[in-house]
């Protein structure tokens, strides 16, 4: 029996007769919206002048250096759903070749030759439709279904195969049916008679032409191109064994193929023959091993072939033509009758069909009403049998595994050994279970790929952003020397991205060590690291050492035993390059009773080799104070590069999983978002989503607050027997928000985020706990062997609920936080910005009584810490952001309470930024100013922290009436923290030095300051026993450090021994030859420089005696250990000296 005799053959070849026709009903159609693409985006380049060159390899984000090209590549990258085959078409091509643009939608292999639509198979077609986002989501799906039934195919026909049976192939036709049944393609009169063709297939076998089998031929082919393609990424010999078994095949099938043709002496055979002969050919160079074997016997087989044949053709001819005549006669009669049958049918059937509506319409009616009520009970019985259930079975599974994975080890010694690539089998297949989706909305997770857009990204360099973005994600990792950076932070708002930005790189780098693919340039930093250790922080609150993180929260998860996985794993981090990811430090805790002073994970000093990243809420940082000098690459993150493309890949996820609704055009969603105001939103890629999704369901409405999106989403959420019931939703919500913020401010802040209930004490969380895990607001993890851990969607829902508990609890609410910060927390507060931002939209009132705590929590905060220049930022941003929230709904002049001003950030250059190649004005930053200018003139008595850096328009609302170069601080009579740089004022006057705590002025040029000056000389040093920080630059006259007021050689700080609580002093640059009493100050840090180079041998000498001068608190030495020495000369001894003395200390010297 021949191979294509068996019934199993004759149904692959239906399958094939199916594609075939189903390519040639929908190649018009697909060629018209190529055309119109093609246009598309000739109209869009319009402005600029055509090209036609060859600008050599495309990326996404590589400069073309033709902007009409650029134009044709961006506005593609937007429309592709997928990544562009940029390889398949040269950039020479683009202007005048539509086929060329639908390359770039079709898969990277098997296509870059093709001059034509005629020469490509089924499945580029499919691709161009499913990616060109010039098709309704309906009709991607279904193409994208007819290509799945397709690739079953695209092989030698396995007799044992289950795509070949009966069913399978009706199942086959059936999905290229309903792709020519949908409206984009039935339209004509070829798509009509395709449909009647595949309908015949299913119970008839016609016989194939020749262009039939040129067809399957050259299908095959492409598809055999494409699998050698992939394989060429696996290791050599892999690569090489299962290359020539694609080719094998193929000759296999084109062997017969001729053979059967030879058999029946077709004409179409020289045709075939020199398709085969092709199709080898580029199939056998793309190996390139072993080609002058194959060629060698390819000849010698195709010239039998050919001599066996020669005589066969002349019959052939007669018996197509005999048979032709048969067939159309056939046919025709056929359809006669058929078309006889169908009218007598359809009058039959549309009697019947009118008495059977009358009765389906009285029936329908009752039942619907009895089969709601039955579903929902049915529902709520079924989620929670199917929640307890599941449960069940995971810890079931888990422990089973474990205990088998034991018992393993225990028969045989040798699996008690773990290998590398055991492990890094493991986490690959640990991280596609966890880290391979994102949620595009409360309860649906979809594909990373899919969804996933790419980051906005600029590095910081000495507390400012550089003007470049990172235009790849993977330079996060990339030093300034272009090694591997060791200590990488991203910071971001909340709902920037971080989570989603950390499962992009895991999924990135088990790309690059997939067993079918090996390191690739795109990822050459990424691909570097051989082990990537995924840890989300809130999982890991009682650790701060990110070996045992590991260890519990990987290892253990994949079965590793814990005694042996810790030993190994401390070889691994030793030896090997490994990244390690931490998501989410503003989510974890310090534990207590850590040895070290070191506040965030530790690192282990031996291990050399590895990167750690840490993502994060901004004001974090500023708490643990985190200096420059410990970060390699300050990262900020500031949502997605391309909103509007993110829109459009939500939306069409959404129409994708709602298959029965006409799909919605995500073009019209962003101007819709926009006409109601909304669209500012979109600089937070959650809360982006969260808006696609409300407006999906016609829930979205004009100048909504953030905290009226968030109650929206939650009521949208809650089961709809609540959503029905006014009552039982309002007591789901309140239970939620009094949970929310009894969580949030717990007196244990590690149970803050992650946390455990008792449910007989809760009784209302256990009254309510169903309808909470139903809605996806709150989720619970089960650990074997421990309590259930429970935890908030994202913390941004957690705070929104907190916030609406406060609301309508004020008093109380507000007790609560000043009790727990006061007792319990050591933050400054700036970590309550969302609290503070929901509750501008929940309550006004309430909002400012939370800003007077808040502000008083900073101060306290100031007291114990110091006011640094970025918790300054931090909270004077906090409280702007909320008054923004305020004015959005109450325009009466209502102001929160501002009392720590930073006038520095939000300069006039801050206005505008550059969108779309043009400057325009960023009208955050405008209300931003426009706030702060309100606060500066009317809370000046109200201050308590000033910052001032460089000049600005609002500096100069605090200058003097009569002479706009004085600073004026005569208002400002609370005045604790005082920092004035660079600016150009000449002085300073109304200063109150007995509330000061800190006071650092640095004019921009050396002046006299007369006014500072006699403020500072009329001041009762006793007064001042409050002040730490004193730093004075380009100050003149000093002389008032003296006791008396003669003028002389040396400055004497004597005067300075009366501050108790100084601790820092910098004064510089001095006109003075030396420094002398320095003794007397307890200092932490000092800093002193001279106007002309100076020996300053007391000075010197006080600094090199280790404790010579000593006092009743220990002397100089003791304290010290920042210091900093401008334009002094001393011995080589000396300094030696003061470098052997100043181990523990900083120590700058500069001669």
């Amino acid at each position: 029996m021949g191979v294509f005799d068996s019934h199993e053959a004759k149904n692959w070849l239906k399958q094939w007769l199916a594609v075939f026709t189903t390519w040639t009903a929908i190649l018009p159609s697909v060629k018209i919206e190529a055309q119109q693409l093609h246009t598309y985006l000739l109209r869009l380049a319009a402005n600029q002048s055509p090209c036609s060159l060859n600008h050599g390899k495309v990326t996404n984000k590589s400069q073309i250096g033709c902007r009409f090209h650029e134009i044709f590549r961006d506005e593609i990258l937007l429309q592709h759903k997928q990544q562009p085959s940029w390889r398949n078409a040269p950039t020479d091509t683009w202007h005048n070749d539509e086929f060329a643009i639908a390359k770039l939608f079709m898969q990277p292999s098997g296509y870059d030759d093709k001059t034509s639509f005629e020469q490509v198979d089924f499945n580029g077609i499919a691709a161009f439709i499913f990616n060109c986002g010039r098709f309704s989501a309906t009709t991607e799906a279904l193409s994208d279904q007819a290509r799945i039934s397709t690739n079953k195919i695209r092989h030698m026909p396995d007799m044992c195969s289950i795509a070949l049976t009966d069913k399978a192939t009706t199942d086959c036709i059936d999905n290229l049916s309903k792709l020519l049944n949908d409206p984009k393609f039935n339209g004509g009169n070829d798509v009509q008679k395709a449909l009647r063709q595949l309908a015949k297939l299913k119970t008839t076998f016609p016989e194939l032409l020749g262009e039939h089998w040129k067809f399957i031929i050259e299908d095959i082919a492409t598809k055999c191109l494409q699998d050698i393609h992939d394989l060429c990424k696996d290791e050599k010999e892999i690569w090489r064994k299962e290359a020539d078994q694609k080719r094998a095949d193929f000759q296999f099938l084109g062997d017969n193929i001729l053979s059967k043709l030879t058999a029946k002496g077709e004409t179409v055979l020289g045709d075939i023959k020199k398709l085969m002969e092709i199709s080898q050919k580029t199939i056998v160079n793309s190996i390139g091993d072993g080609i002058k074997q194959i060629e060698a016997r390819t000849e010698i087989g195709e010239r039998t072939i050919y001599e066996r044949t020669e005589i066969g053709e002349r019959k052939l001819a007669d018996k197509i033509e005999t048979g032709e005549r048969t067939i159309s006669e056939k046919t025709e009669t056929g359809y006669q009758k058929l078309e006889n049958k169908t009218k007598i049918g359809e009058r039959k059937i549309g009697e019947n069909t009118k008495k059977g509506e009358r009765k389906i319409d009285e029936k329908t009616e009752k039942g619907e009403q009895m089969i709601l009520e039955k579903t929902e009970k049915a529902q709520q019985v079924i989620k929670r049998t199917t929640q307890t259930g599941k449960r069940k079975i995971e810890d079931t599974i888990e422990m089973g595994e474990r205990k088998i994975k034991r018992k393993i080890k225990e028969l045989d010694g040798k699996s008690c050994k773990i290998t590398k690539a055991d492990l890094r089998k493991e986490l690959l297949k640990l991280y596609k279970k966890s880290a391979s989706t994102v949620r595009i909305r409360l309860d649906i997770d979809e594909a990373l790929e899919k969804v996933y857009e790419a980051p906005k990204l600029t590095l910081k360099k000495n507390g400012k952003d550089e003007e470049d973005e990172i235009s790849e994600l993977e330079n996060i990792f990339r030093s300034r020397e272009g090694t591997l950076a060791k200590t990488i932070i991203v910071e971001g708002e909340p709902g920037s991205g971080k989570s989603a930005l950390c499962k992009k790189i895991v999924n990135d780098w088990c790309e690059t060590k997939h067993e079918r693919r090996t390191e690739t340039e795109r990822h050459d930093l990424l691909s570097q690291f051989a082990f990537v250790f995924y840890i989300t922080l809130r999982e890991a609150k009682n650790e701060c050492y990110i070996k045992k993180m590991i260890v519990n929260n990987i290892m253990e998860r994949i079965g590793f035993e814990k005694s042996r996985a810790e030993e190994f794993l401390v070889e691994i981090l030793k030896t090997n390059t490994c990244l390690l990811l931490l998501d989410g430090l503003d989510e974890w805790q310090h534990p207590d009773g850590c040895i070290f002073d070191e506040r965030i994970p530790h690192v282990h000093t031996s291990w050399e080799n590895c990167s750690i990243l840490i993502t994060t809420r901004p004001y974090k940082l500023a708490e643990f104070k985190i200096g420059c000098s410990q970060i390699d690459n300050h990262v900020m993150l500031k949502g997605v590069a391309n909103r509007k493309k993110l829109v459009k890949k939500i939306l069409s996820a959404l129409n994708l999983l709602n298959s029965t609704r006409t799909p919605l055009e995500y073009k019209i969603c962003i101007t819709d978002i926009e006409d109601k105001n909304l669209w500012h939103f979109s600089e937070c890629p959650i809360l982006l989503s969260h808006l696609v999704w409300l407006w999906y369901k016609k829930k979205l409405f004009a100048d909504m607050k953030i905290s009226d999106v968030y109650r929206t989403l939650l009521v949208e959420r809650l089961p709809k027997s609540c959503a029905r019931n006014s009552s039982k939703n309002n007591n789901v919500i309140n239970a939620l928000s009094q949970l929310a913020f009894g969580k949030l401010f717990a007196e244990d802040e590690h149970s803050a985020i992650v946390f455990e209930i008792d449910e007989e004490e809760n009784t209302t969380f256990a009254s309510q706990k169903a309808a909470f895990l139903k809605s996806g607001i709150i989720s619970c993890t089960n650990v074997p062997g421990d309590s259930p851990q429970y935890h908030f969607l994202h913390k941004s829902f957690q705070e929104y609920l907190a916030a609406l508990f406060i609301s309508e609890n004020v008093a109380k609410g507000l007790r609560r936080i000043k009790r727990i910060y006061k007792n319990n927390r050591s933050d400054s507060g700036i970590s309550l910005f969302n609290i503070l931002n929901f509750l501008c939209g929940l309550n006004t009132n309430a909002a400012k009584e939370l800003s007077k705590v808040l502000n008083e929590l900073f101060t306290d905060f100031c007291d114990r810490e110091g006011c640094s220049y970025m918790d300054s930022h931090w909270f004077q941003n906090m409280i702007l952001e909320g008054q923004i929230e305020v004015d959005r709904s109450d325009n009466s002049g209502f102001k929160l309470c501002l009392q720590h001003f930073n006038i520095h950030d939000i300069a006039i250059d801050g206005i505008f930024k550059m969108k779309g190649g043009e400057f325009k004005i960023d009208q955050l930053v405008l209300k931003k100013r426009t706030a702060l200018e309100q606060y500066i003139v009317a809370n000046q008595a109200g201050m308590v922290s000033l910052y001032i850096h460089s000049n600005n328009s609002h500096a100069l609302k605090l200058a003097n009436n009569i002479d706009n170069e004085i600073l004026d601080l005569e208002h400002c009579k609370g005045l604790k923290y005082l920092h004035v740089h660079n600016i150009s004022f000449k002085d300073v006057t109304g200063l109150n030095l007995s509330s000061l705590v800190e006071c650092s002025i640095k004019f921009e040029s050396r002046q006299q300051a007369p006014k500072l000056t006699s403020t500072f000389y009329n001041s009762d040093f006793d007064t001042l026993k409050e002040m730490k920080k004193l730093k004075l630059s380009n100050m003149m006259d000093l002389s008032w450090l003296h006791e008396g007021s003669e003028r002389t050689e040396t400055l004497d700080l004597r005067r300075l021994g009366k501050l108790e609580h100084l601790t820092e002093l910098q004064l510089e640059p001095l006109s003075y030859s030396d420094v002398v009493n320095l003794q007397n100050l307890s200092l932490h840090s000092l800093r002193v420089g001279f106007i002309d180079l100076q020996q300053a041998p007391q000075l010197v000498s006080t600094l090199s005696a280790n404790g010579t001068y000593q006092n009743e608190r220990g002397g100089l030495s003791s304290h010290l250990k920042h210091v900093q020495l401008n334009n002094i000369r001393m011995s080589e001894e000396q300094f030696r000296r003061l470098l052997k003395l100043s181990r523990k200390r900083e120590v700058r010297h500069v001669s």
